[in-house]
């Protein structure tokens, strides 16, 4: 089964390494980069935020190295080390003199999913309408916004009309040919009541899943829904390891 929240990001996402000092230092650089980029593939991120550590000795300077900061903060939030990550992503945003800059579009976003993913769903929310303003066009993010918005178990958080408007985003901009997209769309039409359209929805996501663990899981959604009922993770920690 498919690992919804690390296909988002995996959001975070491996920034290209820029020249450093010299050559003896580009190497090492590089070097180290690469091992960063190997582990977090691996999943191995204690590694891999120890080898983005040594990188960054070799080419500190911000904001033009910021991508390497970032990738360290993702492992340190993957270690559920979020204090360290914020450090990281708090000092990459100081360090860029406009603050409308569209490299801060993925800053905002993985800030908003180390948030997410420890357990701090309403700053993740204000994170992902920063990089909205920022950088509209980064699908996953809305996708992100709409799960939380349909299914968090507090009802505080959900709100149908706002899931609907971020799936519908998200959907539109793959062409409803997502369907993990589609089925955020499914649960967010649920928790809106418009059940009809919640089946047809899913409906689609299963004829469009290609493994069939993803189509058991529609499908359990798609019996939720067919009764009236909308999906709900039963506990915040689901709705922070999924999508």
């Amino acid at each position: 089964m498919k690992q919804y929240f690390l296909c988002f990001l995996f959001c975070f996402s491996y920034f290209i390494p820029p020249h450093a000092q010299s050559a003896s230092d580009k190497d090492l650089y590089d070097k180290y980069w690469q091992e960063g980029a190997a582990f977090s593939d691996e999943g191995k991120w204690d590694k891999a935020a120890l080898s983005f550590t040594k990188a960054i000795q070799y080419y500190p300077k911000l904001p033009d190295n910021y991508g390497t900061y970032v990738n360290r903060a993702s492992a340190y939030s993957m270690l559920g080390k979020l204090d360290q990550a914020l450090a990281d992503y708090n000092r990459v945003i100081k360090s860029f003199s406009d603050q409308s800059a569209k490299e801060l579009g993925e800053v905002y976003y993985n800030r908003g999913a180390a948030y997410h993913r420890n357990g701090k769903p309403r700053l993740a929310l204000d994170d992902y309408d920063k990089c909205l303003s920022i950088d509209p066009d980064i699908k996953s993010v809305h996708n992100k916004i709409a799960w939380l918005r349909a299914t968090s178990p507090d009802e505080s958080i959900r709100n149908g009309k706002k899931a609907i408007k971020h799936a519908l985003a998200a959907c539109g901009q793959t062409d409803n040919k997502n369907h993990s997209y589609i089925d955020t769309l499914a649960a967010a039409y649920a928790e809106s009541g418009d059940y009809d359209s919640a089946v047809k929805s899913i409906r689609l996501a299963i004829e469009l899943a290609i493994e069939s663990d993803d189509k058991m899981e529609y499908g359990s959604r798609l019996v939720l829904y067919e009764k009236k009922q909308p999906y709900r993770l039963k506990q915040l920690h689901q709705v922070l390891t999924s999508r």
